[in-house]
Parts: structure tokens; C-alpha cells; sequence
């Protein structure tokens, strides 16, 4: 059988479209956050998926939303395993199974260290952030031995090329991307390192440096009115959903509050 080649993984990955999001085709879980972001991380809707978590009404529970979608997602990757003579089918729809996973708790881990968390409960951050890392270490050594290729190698590669291009390569982005890529080896198992140089990047940058000398100073504020609303996201009873353009994209939005109890 011929062996799945890294440019195939990382075709497929570059490849990678998220599904569209509709209340029709496919209408929000909204009795459960693990359910919820699973939902949406098998959609490849990822950013939207790691924003979910960024609200302060996940105080004394964000750990334990994170840890119960590690454990869904955990049942999906190693379900998902390569295997030579995989149907075409059957081979894009496990790569980007293990894409998405990667994708949402990357991008989870990258706001816990930025400045959109700055709302969130310190310790609950960095108590999930253990269990990030931990996962991604335990699935990266795994496909490595495995031996079948690296869906974590082709994700790694296709967020440091498309933050190169950012302003042609002349941005703090691009900049920031080719510092991380100098010390990136696709052959060892990375995210870790990768993950630890981005926090370094992030919180070193004098914006954020900035931010947090204010926030230090003052009265915190929330970033939404008191009406609140959680993106795509849950409440006591299912809201009426509508759809509101973002800053960068169109995202679902419910206009009643978020309640925990």
C-alpha cells in the first residue's frame, strides 16, 4: 500500500473549508457547552468555537468545559488514526477531524494568553491551559508514532504561512511568525514550544504591556453592553438567534443574556 505523504496531509489541510453556519441545515446545540463547542469545532468553525469561551459568565466552570471538550475531541482523534489505503473520502474526513481538533485548542490556548481573556479568572485560565498542552503533547507524539505523517506539522505550517503574508510580510504578525518559525522542527513533536515562543510574542508586545498597565489601574469593564449576548451560545432556555455582521466575519449572536444557573 502506498504511505500517506505529508504534502497530501498538508494539502488537505490548506484545503480545509468550514461549513457554513445555518439554523436551518444545522441549528446550535444550546443545552450544552461541551456539545456546543464540539458542534462547532466539527464544522470547522474554530475561531468561533474558541471565542465561546472568553466570556466572564464561565468563572467556576471554564476548566471544566474545557476539560469535558479535550475528552469528546480526545475519542474523535484517535478514532481518526491514518492508515495506508484509506479511501480518499474516509482519509480527508479524519485529517481534518485531527485538524479541527488542533485548531480549536490552539487557538483556545493563543486567547487564554492574550488580551481577549483579560476577563476570565486567572487560575481557571492557566488550570486549563495545562490540560491543553498536556493533550496536544500526548496527540502529537502519538501521530509521530504512528509514523503516517503529521496533521499537527501541516496545521503548525499553514498558521505560520498565512500570518507571513499579513501586509506582505511587513506586519508584527509576519514578523512575529518568522521568530516562531526559526526555532519550529516539524520532525519533533513542537506545539508545546511553539505554543510557550507565542505567549512570549504575545505578552512581550508593547500594546499588551499597555492594556494590562491600564487594566491594573482602573475599574475593569466588560466589552459588550449590559444586555450581554454570547456568540452563537446557550442560555437558560433556547434564545432566539439572529445574525449580526462581526469585525471580520458574519457570526450568530443571541440577544438574551447568558445565564449559568
Amino acid at each position: 500500500m502506498t504511505p500517506i505523504s505529508q504534502k497530501r496531509i498538508e494539502d488537505i489541510v490548506h484545503a480545509g473549508i468550514p461549513e457554513r453556519l445555518s439554523l436551518e441545515a444545522r441549528p446550535p446545540i444550546t443545552e450544552d457547552h461541551v456539545a456546543h463547542l464540539c458542534q462547532l469545532t466539527q464544522m470547522g468553525q474554530t475561531c468561533l468555537a474558541a471565542d465561546h469561551l472568553l466570556f466572564p459568565e464561565k468563572k467556576g466552570f471554564l476548566a471544566a468545559t474545557v476539560t469535558g471538550t479535550i475528552r469528546a475531541l480526545n475519542i474523535s482523534f484517535y478514532q481518526s488514526k491514518l492508515a495506508p489505503g484509506e479511501t480518499e473520502q474516509s482519509l480527508i474526513r479524519k485529517i481534518h477531524s485531527k485538524q479541527y481538533a488542533y485548531e480549536v485548542l490552539l487557538e483556545t490556548a493563543l486567547n487564554f494568553y492574550g488580551l481577549e481573556s483579560r476577563w476570565l479568572d486567572s487560575r481557571e485560565k492557566e488550570e486549563a491551559l495545562r490540560y491543553i498542552l498536556k493533550v496536544l503533547e500526548a496527540w502529537e507524539r502519538t501521530e509521530l508514532e504512528e509514523g503516517e505523517g503529521s496533521v499537527a506539522a501541516a496545521v503548525v505550517k499553514k498558521w505560520l504561512v498565512r500570518m507571513k503574508k499579513v501586509q506582505k510580510g511587513n506586519s508584527m504578525v509576519a514578523k512575529t511568525a518568522s521568530r516562531i518559525e526559526a526555532g519550529y522542527d516539524a520532525g519533533k513533536a513542537v506545539l508545546a514550544d511553539l505554543l510557550k515562543s507565542a505567549e512570549e510574542e504575545i505578552k512581550g508586545n508593547i500594546y499588551y504591556q499597555m492594556v494590562k498597565g491600564i487594566n491594573a489601574g482602573s475599574a475593569m469593564t466588560m466589552p459588550w453592553d449590559s444586555a450581554g449576548s454570547d456568540t452563537w451560545g446557550l442560555s437558560r432556555s433556547p434564545p432566539t438567534p439572529c445574525w449580526r455582521p462581526g469585525p471580520t466575519r458574519m457570526i450568530l449572536t443571541c440577544p438574551t443574556p447568558f445565564v449559568t444557573s
